[in-house]
């Protein structure tokens, strides 16, 4: 079975990502290239794309443990992704004048994960050139109503061994029960063959 990766990552909607298995993250991140302008147009069009990844911004961050130190990327062997005039295959034309750049790009995390191909899509309709990608991952669905039913067993053998007093100890079962709860939902392995989930009657016991 493969690890599964805490995140703690917390978006705008104040949703918070806590753990998964895969983490797939693309967009348009806005790294650019540490050349002049001139140089990096001129090398992208000749082709030579392993002088420019020597000054991308991203790998520069990551190889300092800035950003997404445990990701992967695939490696980039198409041309600067933006900015372009839209409509043509030129590069920024406008009075910015824009350095070429790979602003789009496509990272993962995951055991499991193999990517296929990464690559650039040649379609001119906005001033970057999206990216694509095909990955190939394990993955395991979460059984909702096992989850519930053996939550509702664990909390009602351990509140009734409390209110007897035949467990003394609140603070372990508070701490037990929400890490068996995070655990399994974070497995999505929640089945009779489960090697997190099955053991816990055997626990319950002998606490």
């Amino acid at each position: 079975m493969s690890k599964f990766y805490f995140l703690g990552i917390l978006f705008a909607s104040f949703h918070i990502f806590r753990s998964a298995r895969n983490v797939f993250w693309l967009g348009d991140f806005n790294y650019r290239i540490d050349l002049g302008n001139e140089e990096v147009r001129r090398r992208a069009l000749t082709g030579d794309f392993a002088t420019l990844i020597r000054y991308d911004q991203l790998n520069a961050s990551r190889e300092r443990g800035k950003v997404f130190q445990t990701f992967s990327e695939g490696p980039l062997t198409f041309a600067p992704t933006y900015k372009y005039d839209i409509g043509t295959n030129n590069y920024d034309t406008s009075e910015k004048l824009r350095v070429p750049s790979w602003t789009d790009r496509i990272l993962w995390l995951g055991e499991t994960v193999k990517q296929d191909f990464y690559n650039r899509a040649e379609v001119n309709t906005s001033d970057h050139r999206p990216v694509k990608s095909l990955f190939r991952a394990e993955y395991v669905i979460i059984d909702h109503q096992r989850l519930d039913a053996l939550t509702k067993e664990i909390y009602n053998k351990y509140a009734s061994k409390v209110a007897t007093g035949e467990e003394s100890k609140p603070a372990l079962l508070s701490f037990f029960y929400f890490y068996f709860l995070h655990l399994c939902s974070s497995s999505h392995m929640f089945s009779s063959r489960s090697p997190h989930c099955a053991p816990i009657s055997h626990l319950v016991k002998h606490f």
